[in-house]
């Protein structure tokens, strides 16, 4: 959901609803973690992990980049989530600014992903 304040001050509740997104299958969300550099979020909800698009947070199409089932929690990369591109560093090349690492735990396996603007298999 997202929310913008109301201009009037005498209303009980001081914002409103600008739009609502609502995950197939309308089952509870698990995490949400957002990409900012790619312009995406990922949302894991019922054990399927959806792509989403950032801000507007609408699910990307599955021919683009499809939901993943079967995964109990996700991970992403930690350092390139840290990566500013506006603080200049050695230690991580340019182009693994355009993707990142993500790792989805299933129940008997762990899968390692490379998220940029389609998700590819590694190793």
């Amino acid at each position: 959901m997202r929310y913008t304040a109301k201009e009037d001050n005498y209303s009980w509740d001081p914002y409103h609803i600008v739009s609502q997104q609502v995950v197939p299958g309308g089952k509870a969300i698990d995490k949400i973690a957002p990409v900012p550099f790619l312009c995406k979020m990922l949302v894991l909800s019922g054990g399927t992990l959806h792509f989403h698009t950032l801000p507007s947070s609408h699910a990307l199409p599955p021919v683009q980049i499809g939901p993943l089932r079967g995964g109990l929690t996700f991970s992403l990369d930690e350092n390139a989530l840290r990566v500013h591109p506006n603080y200049p560093t050695t230690s991580i090349d340019e182009k693994s600014l355009n993707a990142i690492r993500l790792a989805i735990i299933r129940r008997r396996s762990i899968v390692v992903f490379a998220l940029g603007g389609r998700l590819r298999q590694l190793g």
